[in-house]
């Protein structure tokens, strides 16, 4: 084709090539003057400064460039300023100018135009049009508008009646359309035109289809482009209808739309060849489809493509495709990733009477949320082939870790998961209820799955679900389950035994499903000291936890930390299990944060700090447990003993009406919670003084003793007790803020007000960050009791090598009166940036890092340019663990734009950056 031969060859702007130079302001004032006098050939050099003014080529094949066409200096685009003074189009091509015509080196700013009859199909910044196809080199097109209702309008450019520009080096960004009906922020590409860009790059444009790109009934190709943070109502990064659009090389990043966060793909012919489509999402005003791509009655080809960290998820209502979302196309993907994407149906992949053809795709780490099937994949009456495809390490909340059939008999179709000459391998992923490999709906039929590796050779219905409705033949199993204790280490490898410290795993996913425990052979993993998370190794959250398996840190020196990005720890009828010896951080769930539990009975979770975790549908930002009353589950309680909740959190999703609790919320369930702190937990509804930052019980099956505790300092509320509900909360020997009035909403037949209870500021030792332990003035040593029975249950039972003093202390940590405060543990051994948390992020987010000595720290925000947008820290700090939160502003109090940040730290010599996301 010859427009693409032409960018075989460099464009050389040689001016003796031309019969004629016109300079401005030498000899005309004005660059529309300079053109009226130019005739075909002439070149028209504008000098530095700002023309306000809107330019027409008129036909004339010539070439308008600023000095960057004699200089090659990049600094004159910024310094030459086409200013449309909001009167109209900026430029104009309109008669029919060929490829000879050249716009180069300018900024092109300030064009406004508003729909109407005599201005539909235009645009606020440059106008291609009637077939015209002029060369548009190293521009900037910016803060331009389009407003209208129901016309084709483009903020940046528009690109229409069989137009055939080429946008070279191009700069298109801040452009709108207002989010006017058929329009688009930043370029619209309409009526048989054919549109090319090379190297260019479209970022912070909103439209209503496409934020960056709008194409309809057009060619669109793109080479070498990124398209980033853009906004629209369809299609975020690139909304395309009835057209035929061809990406290489192309990056599409932290767009946002109602469907399609990245791309809107609607009767489409498509190719993608090495594209990268992550951290887009869709928002609240949409159908919650396609985080990365949504495509409708498409044809499809995805060669070597990244899919990943895109986001279709809304608690409160259905959501399909975090990656990819189907609906009546055919699409073939080679070679490419699908990760890490989240959304309640078909966390990589929701298909809907689909043709899909997978071959040498892995799709790993993809999560399904909220009650939500098909971590990997989800299949409603469409056909999958794999081969040679890899689907590993996905997640569902529900059913279907790796993939998930949802039949219906009104539209059967058949199902092939893998050929069987070039198998496929489906191995560790998870689901809560059943089915982490596969599962399918109890209608459906038989399913044969053929593959090379699968999880266990022999699974149960935690890899199959049902297990009458679905048949695996296998070559080998992933992993060799074994009967005994395990060993987890940062330094170790999943390569290993597992079976001696020295040959220790190096993720607990790992050892989970290695572990083959029941009640007669119970089996502990036991974590080395060390960060196990997604960033230091791997570790793939939230991990399941079975019945009979415990999880034994080395004291306090065995963190857990979900970076934000996950729950951590999830029990489903789990019996039997222990969780000791360790730190629960930074966990985001929909409910409970940190840990969350369902229908299960004798757990035992103790000597704990679960801190920093987060929920935004339900409560228990820390930790919730429910159900465990139910079942004829009579007689074995959860157990929590020696637990600090501190500085957890509810937070719920825009427009939620649900309330919860920012420690621990239990519903239904039979609780014994002992020597335990919570303080500073946080609920958000803040306005509604009934639900607690500490503790809210529901239920009317739950009963719950409170013995030996702190509760103090959490908003709105310290305890909350359900008054529409009859649970049975029993308290004793412990300091609750305000006393009995501080236990909101219990009435006297819910509430057992025993002996020993205190109201009294418990003086933690506090600090930077804050320490909990006690000061040796605190009220709560020697203030527990060493031994409680409560209804022949006996509740507290300790000797007195177990506690300092003369009797047990209220709260989580003893006083030891030898050093002052209770042993602690070391200062950090090295310096470390830890990613923030939530990323991405909107209104806050926290920045934790540890400093092995004291030392002067700065921390500072930086945009994608390397210029400094705010510094958080500029002083001497001592050694430890340190946290900030941020709230998105800069250092004039303003709030930033949407778009990828970053954060250095430096301290002494060290100093290192990590990257994080603002979605407004």
């Amino acid at each position: 084709m010859m427009r693409k031969e032409w960018f075989l060859f460099v464009i050389i702007f040689s001016l003796e090539l031309f019969a004629k130079t016109i300079n401005i302001p030498a000899d005309y004032e004005t660059i529309q003057s300079g053109i009226d006098h130019a005739v075909e050939g002439d070149t028209v050099l504008v000098s530095a400064g700002t023309y306000i003014e809107q330019i027409n080529f008129n036909g004339k094949n010539i070439v308008v460039g600023s000095l960057f066409l004699t200089t090659g200096d990049t600094s004159f685009i910024s310094k030459t300023v086409i200013d449309g003074n909001k009167q109209g189009t900026v430029v104009t091509f309109a008669s029919g100018e060929d490829s000879t015509t050249v716009l180069s080196g300018f900024t092109v700013t300030n064009g406004y135009i508003k729909g109407g009859v005599s201005l539909s199909y235009s645009a606020a910044g440059i106008v291609c049009t009637n077939k015209a196809g002029p060369i548009l080199d190293n521009l900037k097109i910016c803060y331009n508008k389009a407003r209208g209702d129901e016309y084709f309008l483009g903020g940046g450019a528009f690109c229409g009646k069989k137009s055939y520009p080429i946008f070279r080096n191009v700069f298109i960004y801040k452009n709108s359309t207002d989010f006017a009906a058929n329009s688009s922020g930043g370029v619209l590409c309409k009526d048989s035109s054919d549109v090319m860009m090379v190297n260019c790059t479209i970022k912070d444009n909103s439209g209503s289809d496409g934020g960056g790109i709008g194409c309809m009934n057009a060619l669109l190709e793109l080479y070498e482009c990124r398209i980033e943070n853009n906004h629209a109502h369809l299609g975020g990064g690139i909304y395309g209808f009835h057209s035929d659009i061809r990406l290489n090389g192309v990056s599409v990043t932290g767009n946002i739309s109602g469907r399609g966060g990245g791309l809107y793909f609607h009767k489409i012919s498509g190719r993608l060849v090495n594209v990268s489509i992550n951290q887009n999402k869709v928002s609240t005003f949409g159908q919650c489809e396609g985080g990365g791509l949504y495509a409708r009655l498409s044809d499809l080809f995805l060669k070597k493509c990244k899919i990943h960290e895109n986001i279709a998820t809304m608690d409160y209502r259905a959501s399909f495709g975090g990656g990819l979302s189907l609906n009546e196309n055919q699409i073939i993907i080679q070679e490419s990733t699908i990760e890490n994407n989240h959304a309640r149906y078909g966390g990589g992949i929701s298909c809907f009477r689909s043709e899909v053809e997978l071959y040498k795709v892995v799709l790993e780490k993809n999560f399904a949320n909220k009650n939500g099937n098909g971590g990997g994949i989800y299949l409603k009456q469409s056909s999958l082939e794999l081969t040679e495809t890899i689907v590993r390490r996905n997640v569902s909340q529900s059913y279907g870790g790796g993939i998930y059939i949802e039949y219906d008999d009104r539209f059967p179709t058949g199902t092939l998961f893998s050929d069987e000459q070039e198998l496929s391998n489906i191995y560790l992923n998870k689901a809560f209820y059943g089915g982490g490999d596969v599962a399918c709906s109890f209608n459906c039929p038989m399913v044969e799955i053929f593959v090379d590796t699968f999880t266990t050779s022999d699974p149960d219905q935690d890899q199959i679900y049902p297990l009458d409705r679905i048949n695996v033949t296998m070559n080998q199993a992933f992993v060799t389950q074994k009967k005994q204790d395990l060993y987890v280490s940062p330094n170790g490898s999943d390569s290993n035994a597992g079976i001696l410290p020295s040959q220790a795993f190096k993720t607990v996913d790992h050892a989970l499903f290695v572990a083959d425990a029941d009640r007669l052979n119970p089996i502990t993993i036991h974590l080395t000291s060390g960060i196990y998370s997604k960033t230091e190794t791997g570790e793939n959250f939230p991990l399941f936890v079975p019945s009979y398996v415990s999880l034994v840190g080395e004291n306090m020196k065995t963190i857990l930390d979900g970076e934000g990005r996950s729950g951590l720890l999830r029990f489903y009828k789990t019996k039997g299990s222990q969780i000791k010896n360790m730190i629960i951080e930074r966990g985001f769930a929909a409910e409970g944060g940190g840990i969350f539990s369902q229908q299960s009975q004798s757990l035992f979770f103790e000597n704990l700090i679960i801190r920093h975790n987060r929920s935004n549908s339900r409560g228990g930002g820390g930790m919730r447990i429910q159900d465990n009353a139910y079942e004829n589950i009579l007689n074995d309680n959860i157990h929590i003993k020696n637990v600090s909740f501190v500085n957890n959190q509810f937070l719920p999703y825009p427009n939620n009406s649900t309330r919860g609790s920012g420690g621990l919320e239990i519903k239904d369930a039979k609780v014994n919670i002992v020597s335990s702190t919570f303080a500073n937990n946080l609920s958000e509804k803040s306005s509604e003084k009934i639900y607690a930052g500490g503790i809210s019980i529901l239920g009317d099956e739950s009963k719950v003793n409170i013995i030996n505790n702190i509760v103090f300092n959490n908003q709105p509320n310290n305890i909350m007790i359900a008054s529409i509900a009859n649970p049975q909360v029993h308290f004793a020997y412990s300091n609750i803020q305000n006393g009995l009035a501080g236990v909101i909403g219990g009435a006297d037949s819910t509430v057992s007000w025993l002996e020993g209870n205190i109201d009294a500021d418990p003086r933690f030792l506090g600090g930077e960050p804050f320490d909990y332990r006690l000061t040796r003035h605190s009220p709560c040593i020697d203030s527990g009791t060493p031994f409680y029975v409560w209804k022949e249950d006996t509740l507290v039972d300790l000797t007195p090598d177990q506690y300092l003093g003369s009797a047990p202390d209220m709260g989580a940590f003893e006083f030891d009166p030898d050093t002052g405060v209770e042993s602690g543990t070391k200062q950090p051994a090295q310096f470390r940036l830890e990613q923030n948390y939530p990323n991405p992020f909107n209104p806050t987010t926290t920045i934790c890092y540890a400093l092995p000595e004291a030392c002067h720290v700065k921390l500072t925000i930086m945009d994608s340019l390397g210029r400094t947008v705010a510094v958080l820290i500029d002083k001497q700090q001592r050694a430890g663990r340190h946290e900030i939160l941020w709230d998105g502003k800069n250092d004039e109090g303003a709030l930033i734009a949407s778009g990828v940040y970053f954060y250095k730290l430096t301290g002494g010599e060290y100093g290192t950056v990590r990257k994080l996301l603002f979605v407004r």
